[in-house]
């Protein structure tokens, strides 16, 4: 197994197992938590749960009791793994090494998410590590893989929750309707109150009526100052 690090999110509290050298998570997978609205879930999928920091969160903050956490890349899973054991999540985060073209679970969920690849090959740089590469850019799984899989296997009135890169949104919308997907809610995330957004983050439901709700957007800073509201999100449980 590759070099991996113990790190710790939400003033040291819960500890997240990475590679040293490959993909780590950032701040999206702690944004996308943070936009979820949901309580009383019976039966989550994380998919492409990649160091299980989203299944952790979700159990930590939201009170989840039932994930599944979908990862397929060896390097991964085994991070997964590490994360759910350091945690004591064992009962609650199930770790499913599969997929996601080929996975057909024998229930249906009421909530999915995910913090997939979006990027296509050819418009960004390319690491060294194939782990990394397939965690970044969409050639393993990209956004109608989970479409299509949500609509077989997503709970009508179901919610699947997506971070994206936000220069793509209208990739999400134009297609989500295609596979039984109602946009529900929307939010940006800026870098600054004057800069461009550039992450988006949304919730649809499944065979759901028309109406979109648009989110306050988060900034990260405010006039080049840091953000004391979007600190207290990687800091506070509570937040």
């Amino acid at each position: 197994m590759a070099d991996v690090t113990i790190d710790t999110i939400l003033n040291n509290e819960y500890k997240i197992c990475q590679p040293k050298n490959g993909f780590r998570f950032s701040l999206d997978s702690v944004l996308l938590v943070r936009f979820v609205k949901k309580k009383n879930i019976n039966n989550a999928l994380d998919i492409g749960a990649g160091s299980g920091v989203i299944s952790l969160l979700l159990h930590k903050i939201h009170q989840f009791q039932n994930i599944d956490a979908l990862e397929y890349q060896q390097s991964m899973y085994y991070c997964l793994n590490k994360t759910i054991e350091l945690n004591q999540c064992k009962n609650v985060i199930k770790p499913v090494r599969e997929d996601i073209k080929s996975f057909r679970p024998e229930k249906r969920y009421d909530f999915m998410i995910s913090n997939p690849p979006y990027r296509k090959i050819n418009t960004g740089k390319v690491c060294n590590s194939t782990d990394e590469n397939i965690a970044r850019f969409d050639t393993e799984m990209n956004i109608y893989d989970i479409f299509r899989f949500s609509n077989s296997f997503l709970e009508n009135s179901g919610s699947l929750y997506i971070s994206y890169d936000a220069d793509l949104t209208e990739n999400l919308l134009a297609n989500c309707r295609n596979f039984n997907l109602e946009p529900k809610r929307i939010m940006f995330f800026h870098p600054d109150i004057d800069k461009p957004a550039k992450l988006v983050f949304v919730e649809f439901k499944k065979s759901a009526k028309i109406e979109l709700r648009v989110e306050p957007p988060i900034f990260q800073k405010i006039n080049g100052k840091n953000n004391k509201n979007f600190d207290k999100l990687f800091t506070d449980e509570e937040a």
